[in-house]
């Protein structure tokens, strides 16, 4: 095994946009000085699922660096709507299966984009990540809401299991969170009306973590609902506790204080202390 090697290809009329690291199958950090041009003509049309992901989070990864390059020098970034549209584009896209779109559209978690910051920078990172949900669900709402309308109407009322119907309920989720970004009224009504009429818990439970980030009258009565209907049923509690110790709100710390006193609460049980005080640990703006 050589440390080098040098491939010539010769004939070429025009210069190719390399597809690197096909059928992902080793460990390893690929650094390429890929064009933003090219990063998107990978996510476009790259038949290797793979590629495509690299190509989003790389042009995610890069959007995110330049707004908090912008936010550190005080400076307010302009929405960028050319990354909102590429987002869009792949979760429209059907020749993709619902999985693949729902993985290619879908943001990093603060975690990893607090890592481009240096010193770290939660409030930066958060604001970044934010800026480019409010945009998505600003110049995308009329096609969101068409694509999760779709996708509930080809699921239908009854629960499937088969993988397809998995994708699906990801992608229709996926559409729900970016519209309820918002915080606005319709998007808390159509979240709450899922969480009542949800078939399975992955939808009843989707909705309810959009709904926890809301601070409203439907929230609460949410919780109510989920904690009466589930509150003999500890490995679903601990759910319960967790998406609230997950809550993007400012007063996220009294919750937790609160629920540590709520009757279900056990200090003993190694899985509600993680449930409530390891997820608020990772609640990393608070």
């Amino acid at each position: 095994c050589e440390p080098e090697h040098v491939f010539r290809f010769t004939g070429i009329k025009a210069v190719p946009v390399p597809s690197l690291l096909r059928g992902f199958s080793a460990p390893v950090k690929l650094k390429f000085a890929y064009k933003r041009e090219e990063l998107e003509l990978l996510l476009r049309h790259d038949p290797d699922g793979y590629v495509r992901y690299e190509a989003s989070q790389r042009l995610i990864l890069e959007n995110l660096d330049h707004k908090m390059q912008k936010i550190a020098e005080g400076q307010t970034s302009d929405p960028d709507s050319h990354l909102a549209e590429l987002i869009l584009c792949v979760m429209e896209d059907t020749t993709l299966d619902p999985a693949l779109r729902t993985i290619l559209a879908t943001l990093p978690p603060l975690s990893s984009v607090v890592e481009l910051t240096e010193p770290l920078d939660h409030d930066r990172a958060k604001k970044a990540l934010d800026e480019i949900r409010f945009c998505l669900c600003a110049t995308g709402k009329s096609r969101l809401e068409k694509l999760y309308g779709t996708l509930t109407h080809e699921l239908g009322p009854i629960y499937k299991r088969d993988p397809g119907s998995m994708g699906m309920r990801s992608l229709k989720n996926l559409c729900l969170a970016y519209l309820a970004a918002a915080k606005n009224k319709d998007a808390i009504s159509l979240s709450y009306g899922q969480f009542r009429s949800g078939s399975c818990m992955t939808d009843v439970f989707a909705a309810l973590m959009t709904l926890c980030h809301t601070a409203s009258q439907e929230m609460h009565a949410a919780l109510e609902e989920f904690c009466m209907r589930w509150r003999h049923d500890s490995l679903v509690m601990d759910k319960w506790f967790a998406v609230q110790a997950a809550a993007d709100l400012p007063d996220v710390l009294e919750n937790v204080q609160r629920l540590e006193k709520h009757p279900l609460f056990d200090r003993f049980n190694p899985n509600k202390l993680r449930a409530l005080y390891l997820t608020f640990a990772s609640n990393l703006p608070y």
